[in-house]
C-alpha cells in the first residue's frame, strides 16, 4: 500500500463536517507522513521497529540526518504527531475540530 493513500481517505473525510471527521483527518495525515518516512528510511537500509517506538526512531533519524529538506519534513512530522495526539486522545481539545485546522494538517 502507498502511505499517501491515507491522504485520499482524509480528503473524503472533509466531505462531511463533523468533529470526528476533522479529528480523523489529523490521524490519517500523520500516518501518511509517518509511513512515507518509514519507507524512506527502510529504503536507505535503516530498520524501523514495528511497534510504538518506531515513531520515535523515525523522528530521530529524520531529524539527525543532516539534510535540510528532510529535517524540515521531520519538523512537520513532529507537529502532526502532536496534533494527532490531541485529536485522538484529548477530546476536550477543540482546535482539532475546526475545518481550517484539519485542512492545514492535510496539506502538511
Amino acid at each position: 500500500m502507498n502511505p499517501r493513500d491515507f491522504l485520499d481517505t482524509a480528503k473524503c473525510l472533509l466531505e462531511t463536517d463533523t468533529p470526528a471527521n476533522y479529528r480523523s483527518i489529523f490521524n490519517r495525515s500523520y500516518y501518511a507522513a509517518y509511513n512515507v518516512g518509514v519507507n524512506l528510511l527502510e529504503d536507505a537500509g535503516i530498520a524501523i521497529k514495528k511497534n510504538a517506538s518506531g515513531h520515535g526512531e523515525v523522528n530521530n533519524y529524520l531529524g539527525n540526518c543532516g539534510i535540510t529538506e528532510i529535517k524540515k519534513a521531520q519538523s512537520k512530522l513532529s507537529s502532526l504527531a502532536s496534533q494527532r495526539i490531541k485529536a485522538d486522545y484529548r477530546l476536550g481539545e477543540k482546535a482539532v475540530e475546526k475545518r481550517a485546522n484539519a485542512e492545514k494538517a492535510l496539506l502538511t
